[in-house]
């Protein structure tokens, strides 16, 4: 049996900065039911009605391009959905 090493935190970036959309952008929610007319995909919108991405979505990207930067993922070895 291994040895399991304890990760503590040492400490958290802080990234502030505008992003420009340039491609079309979808984060959709999920709905429990669907009734006649309505939207089959709701965008994710914050209190006030406008569209937001979360942090999680965010945080998903960035670590998918730090492990791309740091060769643990490559182009050629992803699985791609045709749709």
């Amino acid at each position: 049996m291994s040895k399991v090493s304890e990760i503590k935190l040492a400490g958290k970036y802080i990234i502030s900065g505008q992003i420009e959309l340039l491609t079309g952008l979808h984060i959709g929610t999920s709905k429990d039911t669907m009734k006649i007319g309505d939207l089959d995909n709701p965008v994710i919108k914050d209190a006030f009605g406008k569209p937001y991405i979360p942090g999680s979505s965010l945080k998903g990207k960035m670590r998918s391009l730090m492990e791309y930067y740091h060769s643990l993922i490559s182009p050629h070895n992803l699985v791609y959905s045709k749709r």
